[in-house]
């Protein structure tokens, strides 16, 4: 997700009702929301592709609405960067030391 979305789903989000939230694409409903983003309509348009490429909302031919993963997306980023964590920092610094303590019982045990 790039820093557009972020803005979009962040914006999406402070409204009252981000459960609700729909944008109807009858009439300039999309001029008017992409100038209240302040975007182009075609950059608007390609955010809310990403966003459905994405799973965060959907589009279907008349509107485009959040999924349950775009309503609570701070959730799932969290959860990802924390599962980043265990695998890429934490389970490495476990397997390290493990060796250093075996290495060194092996070691003491054979001198």
């Amino acid at each position: 997700m790039d820093k557009n979305c972020k803005i979009v789903l962040n914006k999406i989000l402070k409204t009252e009702n981000p459960e609700e939230y729909k944008l109807y694409f009858f009439d300039d409903n999309l001029k008017k929301e992409a100038e209240k983003f302040g975007f182009s309509v075609d950059e608007f348009s390609n955010i809310l592709h990403q966003l459905e490429d994405d799973r965060f909302a959907k589009i279907n031919p008349r509107c485009f609405y959040l999924t349950q993963k775009g309503v609570h997306y701070h959730e799932f980023l969290r959860t990802k960067t924390m599962k980043w964590i265990l695998s890429s920092i934490i389970v490495p610094i476990f397997v390290s030391v493990s060796c250093s303590v075996i290495t060194y019982i092996i070691m003491e045990k054979c001198f």
